[in-house]
């Protein structure tokens, strides 16, 4: 047939004639493909030496192995050059050629063709005399007529260094891999790879490091780096500039107090230009300060971080009327990490700090970006006293480990993807996570779709049918500082048993490795859209049999899939609490009611491993909680947190940390129309804050994150039930009373005496007693006191370095205060005059405060009065109140 008589023509003459594209009508299924260049390669690289003055040098010597002349012809060439000729080798990025005819030695190994290049150091006669180095290295060009994307491809060698040393003397390290090469782009998930040389000593010396920098690669004015002094170094970007920057390293060989040394090639980091200048980082957030009447006013001080884009930051401070960070009025000659306030009378000021980053070499015309700092309330006033207090608080020390709980991670709420529900907007998303004018939430829950098992067209399709804003919503949260987590309802329907989104069917097991690789793929696809998340879980709900979007795990299963898949996310860089972290976290399965269903994936150490924190809902079983289960996964029997001892927790990590358990779903509303009304009033916010105070003080769980963010009976409105698209509602205020005064802190023990309208406290007997009861009730009245310690080392969940000595380790003490009434407005306590005592030691630097009374006084600034020796503050709350306070230590 004419076909075949094509196809063996062709194979006849593929690498000969140019007739083959002309010679035969080829049928559109038999087009040849073009032939791409091959790139060759070194299969043994020449090696380096270092010599006494009076041995015999051995000639160089470069192998490739197992080429194919089809892939085209190979030519060697040798270059060289010595210290002198270092600077030109730079400059040029080339060596002398060695004008020596190359005799090839051809050889067979295990079946394979063995070329050899060599190169005779005899012949070339370099000087021998001691402290002489010489560098060589081979390139080797393929020269292919027929390749149609380059007809020329060039490899070339590492660089061997040759060297020669007086006898008896240490010999100069002999450098079997210099530094190499590498380009980056400054930007926010610029990640770097070490730099690193492989030394050796040929004699019995010890050898040390030292590496140098500059940006001209002129070795006369290489600056030494301070601490980099191992074989490896990762380039700093407080020393990085755009453009090309040196990195050098010396090697010294060590005998006795002899020595003998040798410093590197220079790999050459090229830093490109970023797309957009990057907003800075605050490092340290200037504080609230109290003076009394005569005090001398001492400076504020922030730290912002170096612009790792590679530009420039620079500072302005501000004065405001109100505790905000905009449309303050600008302090000329304000412009240092240090600002001395000008207050010579009594009164309030408030205070904040633009930082703004300059950077003229980004690619785009954005090239300033600012951040605010946190505005701080400086107070001049006269000293309080302890005069007709009826409640006292008393703060135990954060500093011993006992009198502390949870480390709190923070609060939000989710964004649902559902097409029934109201669509959130970026001003919603302000609204909620802006820490300045908004809320101040930092956890923003976001859905999986489950429609497709490629989760790029998911996403595509959910965006462009009726979530226009899942992206920009979720970088909203990432640009304060928050978290996004994300969730699926449920696994695509054809990895499923039941072949239906929806619940009453599991995850098959043949498809575990796909379901992880296929949520892999939602968090790479989120970090190439410019929106890294912090979180994946690997289920929402999977103990509960939903009629919509849902799938069932047993505890096994999900033991299971961790145990064979790991942690899945590995390498898929995440973003959370404002930095990037080197893989997106992984949750277990989200449980409705129990978090007990994460006990077999707790107790298996290879699942355990693969897991970095647990979530529940509050639904059904909702003061049931880990933190009161024992290390074989039994009940300890405990009563509340804070009213037993410590006993080792199936949590705790050797570090003495805990794993977090976050709740990241509940929904209280009134469950029928004609109720629905209520849940947007004030009275009904106690119902909700019962609900924070269940998972904050009864559980001791790390994080409240509620339902639908937008709904008439959440944080934001919907234009539904008499709320107003949009605008705030009083659980979004309650809520923001946690979030702006107890994000990034451990809960802490107190104790409360005193007397409730003449009847004395009994704070002991927590089950009838008339303040901070153990007993869960939507409706319950009691009022509620809690305590919170910002330890700088144990931000982040990271272990406390707690010292008895002092106390530079905390910041400040926070308290959340609430009287609540029933949904009547009735029944509400008042608490009158309450005095905190702070801890011994603990001295108060600063106050601030907020109070919500009603629809109408919803997070209004609130007076602290403090004792002229610093050591207790003084508020009033009456009932149906909320109340939040932040004691700063005076540094």
């Amino acid at each position: 047939m004419k076909m075949k008589s094509c196809a063996a023509l062709l194979v006849s003459i593929l690498f000969f004639s140019a007739v083959i594209f002309t010679g035969c009508p080829l049928e559109i299924g038999n087009q040849l493909e073009p032939k791409l260049i091959v790139q060759p390669h070194i299969s043994m690289q020449p090696a380096s030496a270092s010599y006494y003055t009076n041995d015999k040098i051995s000639d160089l010597r470069a192998q490739v192995w197992g080429w194919n002349p089809e892939d085209g012809a190979l030519s060697y060439q040798w270059y060289t050059f010595t210290d002198e000729g270092m600077a030109d080798f730079i400059t040029n990025g080339k060596g002398e050629p060695i004008p020596e005819e190359i005799a090839l030695e051809v050889s067979e190994s295990d079946g394979i063709e063995v070329i050899n290049i060599p190169l005779s150091l005899s012949d070339i006669q370099p000087s021998t005399s001691a402290g002489r180095k010489y560098y060589y290295y081979l390139e080797i060009t393929n020269e292919d007529k027929y390749a149609t994307n380059s007809k020329e491809a060039v490899v070339r060698s590492e660089i061997a260094t040759i060297s020669f040393s007086s006898p008896g003397s240490p010999k100069v390290p002999r450098i079997n891999r210099q530094p190499i090469n590498a380009s980056y782009q400054f930007g926010r998930n610029l990640v770097m790879e070490e730099l690193s040389v492989k030394a050796a000593a040929d004699d019995s010396g010890e050898l040390s490091y030292q590496w140098y920098h500059n940006t001209t690669g002129i070795i006369n004015d290489i600056v030494i780096i301070p601490g980099a002094d191992s074989s490896a170094y990762g380039p700093t970007l407080d020393i990085l500039t755009t453009g090309r920057n040196y990195f050098f390293v010396e090697i010294i060989n060590r005998i006795g107090t002899r020595t003998a040394d040798i410093l590197s090639i220079p790999a050459i980091i090229t830093m490109n230009a970023g797309n957009t200048a990057l907003e800075p980082i605050f490092l340290k957030q200037p504080d609230d300060a109290l003076y009394f009447t005569g005090n001398t006013i001492e400076p504020l001080f922030l730290e912002v971080e170096d612009a790792i884009d590679g530009g420039k930051v620079s500072v302005q401070w501000y004065s405001n009327t109100t505790q905000s960070a905009r449309n303050g009025t600008i302090i000329n000659g304000a412009t240092q990490n240090r600002y001395l306030p000008n207050i010579r009378n009594a009164g309030t000021f408030y205070y904040y700090a633009v930082a703004t980053n300059t950077n003229p070499s980004v690619k785009s015309n954005v090239k300033t970006a600012v951040t605010n700092s946190r505005a701080v309330k400086v107070v001049m006033t006269t000293p309080g006293t302890s005069a007709d207090v009826s409640v006292t608080v008393t703060v135990a020390d954060p500093r011993t480990a006992s009198n502390r709980f949870q480390y709190v991670r923070g609060f939000g709420g989710m964004d649902v993807a559902w097409s029934n529900f109201p669509e959130q907007t970026p001003a919603d998303m302000e609204l909620m996570y802006n820490p300045d004018w908004g809320f101040g939430y930092n956890i923003n829950r976001i859905m999986i779709p489950p429609q497709n098992t490629n989760i790029n067209v998911t996403i595509k399709d959910l965006v462009n049918s009726h979530r226009p804003y899942y992206y920009e919503n979720a970088k909203i949260v990432n640009k304060y500082g928050g978290y996004n987590a994300a969730a699926p309802w449920s696994p695509p329907k054809e990895w499923k048993s039941n072949n239906s989104i929806n619940g009453g069917g599991h995850l098959v097991h043949s498809y575990y490795k796909q379901y992880a690789d296929y949520l892999r793929a939602y968090a790479k696809h989120m970090f190439d859209a410019g929106v890294p998340i912090y979180a994946v879980s690997i289920q929402n709900e999977p103990n509960y049999a939903a009629g919509y979007d849902g799938c069932e795990w047993t505890p096994e299963e999900m033991r299971d899939f961790f145990r064979e898949v790991g942690r899945f996310t590995r390498g898929i860089r995440g973003w959370g609490g404002g930095r990037e972290i080197p893989n997106v976290l992984t949750m277990n399965g989200e449980s409705a009611n129990t978090p007990r269903i994460n006990l077999p994936a707790l107790l298996n150490p290879v699942s355990r491993a693969s897991i970095d924190f647990y979530s529940r809902h509050v639904y059904g079983s909702p003061d049931v909680t880990l933190w009161r289960v024992n290390t074989n996964g039994s009940d300890g029997g405990w009563a509340h947190g804070e009213d037993t001892a410590r006993i080792e927790n199936i949590l705790r990590k050797p570090d003495g940390t805990f794993y977090e358990v976050w709740m990241t779903e509940h929904n209280i509303n009134s469950a029928s129309a004609p109720g629905y009304p209520n849940d947007s009033t004030w009275n009904y916010v106690w119902r909700f804050m019962n609900d924070v105070d269940l998972v904050m003080r009864l559980n001791n769980e790390n994080a409240f994150v509620w339902w639908a963010s937008k709904r008439f009976y959440s944080m934001v409105g919907d234009g539904q039930y008499g709320t107003r698209d949009g605008a705030p509602l009083p659980r979004g205020y309650g809520l923001s009373h946690y979030a702006k005064y107890t994000i990034d802190t451990h809960r802490v023990n107190l104790d409360i005496s005193g007397s409730i309208s003449g009847t004395p406290i009994n704070h002991t007997n927590r089950t009838n007693s008339h303040i901070n009861n153990t007993v869960f009730n939507l409706d319950n009245n009691t009022p509620r006191i809690t305590a919170y310690a910002h330890l700088i080392s144990g931000s982040d969940n990271q272990p406390v370095i707690s010292s008895a000595a002092n106390w530079s380790d905390v910041s400040y003490i926070s308290l959340i205060m609430m009287t609540p009434t029933n949904t009547d407005g009735t029944g509400g306590r008042n608490l009158g005059k309450i005095e905190i005592k702070m801890p011994a030691g603990f001295v108060i630097g600063g106050a601030s405060a907020h109070i919500s009374t009603s629809a109408a006084n919803m997070f209004a600034v609130e007076t602290v009065e403090v004792s002229e020796n610093r050591d207790s503050a003084f508020v009033t709350l009456g009932p149906g109140q909320l109340l939040s306070v932040r004691l700063t230590r005076q540094q």
